[in-house]
């Protein structure tokens, strides 16, 4: 196998002059070269990444996809689907291998592969043994446009089927970046663009996923990733000039779109909580949405597992801001206290197996694999204002929690009522972000609070006044204090007031705002959609005489109560030989 093409490299044949863009027959990167048919129109995105103008065809990819004694290497996918817990590279992989979805095999001049444009196409290499749950070596991607990308520009996110250019890196807003002195030993900048040099492949739910992490390009685990993901967050707020910073903010921003295009085809649910395995997703994604300007990736709706794990509740250690190991778990190990705690492998009655879930192990997994490498991105939110972006409480209370509730004392409980010890909180991973947070974690504001205006409603004129009284629905909202305040609004004119407030509205479409204040003094808003739909046109009574019915013997009477719904167009049927009066709307049936 060819594995010695390090870099990237592109042979030039002609330049497009009235283009200004270059045609090639082949391009390597990080080791995998593809070879066309004919030259096609090429160029690089911000990052580093190629492109080309489609379609092409592929005549060969190197190293090539085949049998390796019974098992497929080195495949390629096209636009992986979210979710699907299939994939095409590898079929040693701990995910579902679909031989269709391998695109490379069999590639060659007599049976070229054809990738049309808004492709991208994922080829990969695989390690000669696999380590642990990882097969791939690594991926690199080439993404097929309909037409040539203008200079600056970010990659299309892989998962996407639409390749239309979106992002630029004139779009950056530098201004947000601080510029603060190290604290701790940060590694060098040069280090932290390494871990974002190459693609982040995501896209299988939960802990499947790290069997499609290439070893080159990104950690297998969450708990690595996270900590990456909180390096870069923060050294990209530190004394760089922002011509130091491009390379990383770029890399980074690029995973962000990635991750952000991976809910936008489909997999809301890829980062479910499960002990260490899918945390550090959220931060690139409304990292990248606050440097480019989009609204929509800063608001982005998805599960995030740093979401899922933290919550508001009544601890044993009387903290409020709690850990669980996964939402619906019955192993609330925040909540009990250790007396009452099952234990994996102990052996007690009600205790499960060694490795299984339990009261202990979920302390364990908070512990070792996710709150301490939650701390740097957390300060790089607080750094950007962008708590109330993130729109969960509970995880910043949690956080200032994890870095200021000394846990020796209840560590000792702990390993007086179960014989395990954890240690305690107040550290960060890598410890540099921990030191980043107690030099500059007051530059942010207090743990902010969430509102939650409640769901949307839709409801009915009944009485036929032009307006209906309706119950709005705040109690949702949570904070790390308590809340002090509900102001509830329209377009800038007060509502009322109070968790649970009944104000009239008018028929028609409302926008409801609210804003909760906490005890610290910190807002958050939310808003509700609320339709009032008019009274249904009304008419004069209508008498049903089935006396005369056609074969109303084998029509079936049904009560007046049957008939209390206001409004809404009922149909029955009616067999008793009596006329029947109402002022509502009634078809009969079977007459």
């Amino acid at each position: 196998m060819k594995r010695s093409v390090i870099g990237c490299a592109c042979v030039l044949l002609a330049l497009a002059a009235a283009a200004g863009a270059a045609t090639t027959t082949q391009i390597s990167q990080f080791g995998i070269t593809w070879t066309f048919a004919q030259p096609v129109e090429c160029g690089q995105f911000a990052n580093g990444d190629w492109w080309v103008v489609g379609p092409v065809d592929i005549v060969a990819i190197d190293p090539a996809s085949f049998d390796a004694g019974g098992y497929v290497i080195n495949g390629s996918m096209i636009n992986p689907v979210p979710e699907s817990q299939q994939q095409g590279f590898d079929s040693r992989v701990g995910v579902t291998y679909v031989p269709a979805l391998n695109v490379a095999y069999g590639v060659s001049p007599a049976s070229p592969l054809t990738v049309p444009p808004h492709a991208s196409l994922l080829s990969s290499i695989s390690l000669g043994e696999p380590e642990g749950s990882v097969t791939i070596d690594t991926v690199a991607i080439l993404t097929v446009l309909p037409e040539a990308a203008p200079a600056g520009s970010f990659r299309p996110a892989y998962c996407t089927a639409d390749k239309t250019i979106r992002y630029n890196v004139s779009q950056l807003d530098y201004g947000l970046l601080r510029k603060l002195a190290p604290a701790g030993s940060p590694p060098s900048l040069a280090t932290v663009e390494r871990m974002f040099e190459r693609p982040w492949i995501e896209y299988v739910a939960d802990h499947p996923s790290r069997a499609i992490h290439p070893r080159q390009n990104m950690p297998d685990y969450g708990r690595e990733i996270s900590s990456n993901v909180s390096q870069a967050a923060l050294s990209l707020h530190l004394d760089y000039t922002d011509a130091q910073k491009a390379t990383l903010l770029v890399r980074f921003v690029q995973v962000g779109i990635d991750f952000y295009g991976i809910v936008q085809a489909g997999g809301d649910d890829v980062w479910v909580a499960n002990g260490g395995h899918m945390h550090g997703r959220k931060w690139p994604i409304l990292f990248a949405g606050l440097m480019l300007g989009d609204a929509d990736m800063q608001h982005v709706q998805a599960t995030f597992q740093e979401d899922q794990q933290t919550y508001y509740g009544a601890g044993w250690s009387g903290a409020k801001a709690l850990w669980r190991i996964t939402p619906g778990t019955a192993y609330l190990q925040d909540e009990v206290h250790p007396s009452d705690w099952l234990v994996d492998g102990r052996g007690e009655p009600g205790d499960p197996p060694a490795g299984s879930n339990s009261h202990a192990r979920s302390e364990a997994y908070r512990h070792c694999c996710t709150s301490y490498t939650w701390v740097g991105q957390a300060l790089a939110a607080y750094l950007m204002g962008a708590e109330g972006l993130w729109d969960h409480s509970p995880y910043f209370g949690y956080v200032q929690r994890w870095m200021t509730q000394d846990w020796t004392a209840y560590d000792a409980i702990i390993q007086q009522e179960t014989g395990r010890t954890y240690g305690n909180q107040l550290s960060a991973n890598p410890g540099w972000t921990g030191d980043m947070w107690h030099a500059y974690r007051a530059l942010g504001g207090p743990v902010p609070p969430t509102a939650d205006a409640g769901e949307d409603l839709s409801v009915r004129d009944n009485d036929d006044d032009g307006a209906e009284p309706v119950t709005l629905d705040g109690s949702g909202s949570v904070a790390l204090g308590s809340i002090v305040g509900y102001a509830w609004s329209e377009g800038g004119v007060p509502l009322g007031s109070g968790a649970a407030p009944t104000v009239p509205l008018a028929v028609g479409e409302h926008t409801i705002d609210l804003t909760v204040t906490d005890d610290n003094g910190a807002t958050d808003s939310d808003s509700v959609t609320v339709i009032v739909e008019p009274a249904p046109a009304g008419g004069g009574a209508v008498i049903f005489d089935l006396s005369a019915a056609y074969n109303y013997d084998a029509v079936s009477t049904q009560s007046e109560a049957d008939h209390r719904n206001a409004g809404q167009n009922i149909c029955e049927s009616y067999g008793d030989h009596q006329p029947w009066t109402s002022n509502r709307d009634f078809c009969a049936t079977e007459l």
